[in-house]
């Protein structure tokens, strides 16, 4: 648990700093969404400004480590040293965003070039 910047537990209450959150809030509503459908969990709110995520559970039916666990299974636990998670669909999150930029660049320069072969045949 030590992958944590920051983790405290009380009897079925977890706070977690999940530094892959922070400024995606995106990825908070897709957290919670996950968590709230995990048994036990009444109430899951993470926070994209600082990077809290806050569970209230039921400790006769789930446990912290279930929570984690969850966390976890979800990507959003494994943090590299920039914060950002190192999973998105199984995947490095820096290089799926990298592939995805230079996907989009690509398929724009591509665009601008028919478009601009096409005006010049129209022109000629």
């Amino acid at each position: 648990m030590s992958q944590y910047p920051y983790l405290h537990m009380t009897g079925g209450r977890l706070r977690v700093k999940l530094p892959s959150i922070k400024g995606d809030e995106a990825d908070c509503r897709r957290l919670e969404h996950i968590l709230s459908e995990t048994a036990g969990v009444t109430r899951a709110t993470a926070n994209p400004l600082t990077a809290n995520l806050l569970v209230i559970f039921d400790p006769a039916i789930t446990s912290h480590q279930h929570v984690l666990s969850s966390i976890e299974t979800a990507g959003f636990a494994n943090c590299d040293n920039t914060g950002k998670s190192n999973l998105v669909g199984g995947q490095p999150a820096q290089t799926t965003k990298r592939l995805t930029t230079v996907v989009t660049n690509h398929l724009m320069q591509a665009a601008v070039q028919a478009a601009v072969e096409r005006l010049i045949a129209v022109l000629i």
